[in-house]
């Protein structure tokens, strides 16, 4: 069960805006693997285990909070959350944002029913909110136009 990028269409005036160069890493990676990396280049075991020690202790509060964040939200809550609305047609979401381009839109199938992970870079530090579509729908297009993050259903 791996996460898929989802394209996102955006008008055309907007498709020109650059965009920041997004981590090889992806979402999922953690600060506690980012460490061990940087920690393997140490010269003394010394250092390696007293800077493990302070930053279990630092990290444990932050990745519960984490988890939390990640949680997926029930779809009414998202709703509530972005004053959005739903239909059968779809799922539309209010999301301004001064870079579309960077709104990252990912999916995975968990259990027969689509969850969606959206992410909007430069909202409040790192807005990451997940959710599951209703049960026998899947989104078949994404698009962004005047502050409004759609999803089409099929």
């Amino acid at each position: 069960m791996d996460w898929i990028t989802q394209d996102i269409a955006l008008p055309s005036q907007e498709l020109n805006i650059p965009s920041l160069v997004k981590s090889s890493l992806g979402f999922d990676v953690s600060a506690a693997e980012i460490h061990d990396q940087f920690l393997t280049n140490l010269p003394h075991s010394e250092i390696i285990v007293n800077h493990q020690n302070v930053i279990s202790d630092v990290l444990t509060p932050i990745e519960s909070a984490k988890l939390q964040i990640r949680e997926i939200m029930p779809l009414d809550e998202m709703l509530r959350e972005f004053n959005g609305n739903q239909d059968e047609i779809g799922i539309r979401l209010e999301l301004p944002s001064a870079n579309p381009s960077e709104i990252v839109v990912k999916t995975m199938i968990d259990e027969n029913q689509q969850i969606v992970r959206v992410l909007v870079p430069e909202r409040f530090g790192g807005l990451l909110r997940s959710f599951r579509m209703p049960i026998d729908k899947e989104i078949s297009t994404i698009s962004w136009e005047d502050g409004i993050l759609s999803f089409l259903m099929d």
